[in-house]
C-alpha cells in the first residue's frame, strides 16, 4: 500500500554555534526568508530557501547534515554573488561549495 501523499514542505534542523552568526549568513549571504523567529526560551529560528524548503537553526543543536545541496539556476551568477560578499567558492564537478559559519558544507548545483 502507498503512502497517502500530500508532503508539502520539507524541514532540516542545523545544530549551530550562534543563531546571530548563522541567520546572518543564510539571510544576508544566501538570501533565505527567515519565516519563525526565536521564540521566548528557545533559541532557533527557521529559514526558507524557497517555498517549502526549510532549515531550522538551533542555536546549541546537535544535528547536523553532512552537506545541504540546492539547485541554482545560474552557478556563475552565484559564485559572482559569493565573492563579492567576501565568501570563498570552491569549483567542482557538481557546482559551487561553500561552507557556513559552522563548518556545513553548503553545495550551489546547477539545475
Amino acid at each position: 500500500m502507498r503512502a497517502p501523499g500530500g508532503i508539502s514542505s520539507t524541514r532540516t534542523s542545523v545544530g549551530v554555534e550562534s543563531l546571530s552568526s548563522a541567520l546572518e549568513f543564510y539571510g544576508d549571504v544566501l538570501g533565505f526568508d527567515q519565516v519563525r523567529s526565536p521564540s521566548q526560551g528557545v533559541v532557533a529560528a527557521v529559514v526558507q530557501a524557497a517555498p517549502g524548503q526549510q532549515i531550522e537553526l538551533v542555536e546549541g543543536g546537535t544535528a547536523r547534515p553532512d552537506t545541504l545541496v540546492f539547485q541554482v539556476e545560474d552557478v556563475e551568477r552565484w559564485k559572482d554573488h559569493l565573492t563579492n560578499t567576501g565568501v570563498s567558492a570552491a569549483s567542482t564537478s557538481f557546482g559551487l561549495e561553500i561552507v557556513d559559519p559552522d563548518g556545513l558544507v553548503i553545495r550551489l548545483e546547477s539545475d
